[in-house]
């Protein structure tokens, strides 16, 4: 039971797309925000993401990790006024990211993961635009009641990875 982390990337690609087109911003660079660069979860969430850019009008930076400084994210969206968008693989980018936004007054927009609450006040107070969290309601139900089958003989496969899946928050539906 986990999250399929390149497909979540991807949802957060088909998210960032629906908001340019909502900006009608149709060309420009995005900054992709990882923590520290040995995280799978947050490799494959930034492969799923640059999957569907490829072949647009997007320009897809490298991608840039914090190493735990949220100060360097911070300091390269300073930098880069001309990114029209952020993609925050993580809780901890995600709220550099934002709080760097809301700090500038800047327009450009962050989708990001995670959703702590200092996460939903960025995104309550319009700083990030979209959120995307992981299940874990799902994992631990279904964890538990696979668990309980398995007691009873009734579940026997073994090995099997299930996608729990995430869901999309925007401040509106907070």
């Amino acid at each position: 039971l986990a999250t399929d982390n390149e497909l979540a990337g991807m949802i957060a690609g088909e998210t960032m797309k629906t908001a340019l087109i909502e900006a009608r911003i149709t060309s420009g660079t995005i900054g992709l925000m990882v923590n520290k660069d040995n995280v799978t979860s947050t490799a494959l969430r930034v492969k799923g993401f640059r999957k569907v850019f490829e072949g647009s009008d997007f320009t897809l930076a490298d991608t840039f990790f914090m190493e735990d400084d949220p100060q360097r994210i911070k300091t390269f969206v300073k930098e880069h006024p001309d990114y029209i968008a952020f993609f925050g693989s993580n809780e901890r980018t995600a709220l550099a990211l934002g709080e760097q936004i809301k700090d500038s007054a800047s327009k450009q927009i962050v989708i990001a993961f995670d959703t702590s609450d200092e996460v939903l006040t960025l995104l309550f107070e319009g700083a990030i635009y979209a959120t995307l969290q992981q299940k874990p309601q799902i994992m631990g139900y279904d964890g538990i009641r696979i668990a309980l089958e398995a007691i009873k003989g009734n579940y026997t496969e073994k090995n099997a990875v299930i996608d729990t899946g995430v869901k999309i928050i925007y401040k509106d539906s907070i």
